[in-house]
Parts: structure tokens; C-alpha cells; sequence
């Protein structure tokens, strides 16, 4: 995440040039990146944005299996036998619905 934080802010953009297609800034058009092909130019300004929102939403999956971890971890009769097992299986459905609003 701090390789996509330290690039120059955005939104990025294409612009047309005479020889290439230019990964642009709206501050003073700084050039980013030149490309021969318009495609290549698409992926660089759409990865300035769609990178660091998949790197979020990648750190925050990890977190929720972490947590439904330690949910599961609370309904093991092995280590903890006297839960009921209606309380465990109260546990599983707050832990489905949770995960299942957030998605």
C-alpha cells in the first residue's frame, strides 16, 4: 500500500499524443508514463486507483478471516466443552450474517 501511496497523486488519465498516449495528472498534465499502445496507457491510469481499492479490500478479507478464526476458535468443544450448543450455533449465524452484510 505505501508503493501506491507514494505515487503521484491522482485521478490519472490518457490524453492522446502525436507519437504516444500519455498517463496524465490534472495538475499541469505531468507526464506519468509514454505508451505505444492506447490498451497499456488504459492499465496505468485505471491501476493508480484500482490498485490501492484492491489492497483494501484484500487487507480487510484477511482481517475478517482472522476474526471468523477466533470465532470458530470459541466453538471448539475441545476447549471449551461446556458451551451449549445452541450458543455455538447462535455464534456461527452472527458470524455468517456479519460477513455476509459486509461482502
Amino acid at each position: 500500500m505505501t508503493l501506491c501511496e507514494a505515487a503521484t497523486a491522482g485521478p490519472w488519465f490518457k490524453t492522446d499524443g502525436i507519437h504516444a498516449l500519455y498517463v496524465s495528472t490534472n495538475a499541469c498534465m505531468d507526464v506519468i508514463a509514454e505508451c505505444e499502445v492506447a490498451r497499456d496507457a488504459t492499465f496505468i491510469a485505471e491501476a493508480r486507483t484500482g490498485w490501492p481499492h484492491a489492497i483494501r479490500r484484500a487487507m480487510a478479507a484477511e482481517a475478517e478471516v482472522e476474526r471468523l478464526r477466533a470465532v470458530l476458535e470459541q466453538m471448539d468443544d475441545r476447549k471449551n466443552p461446556m458451551m451449549p450448543r445452541s450458543q455455538m450455533a447462535r455464534i456461527a449465524k452472527e458470524a455468517l450474517d456479519y460477513a455476509t452484510r459486509k461482502g
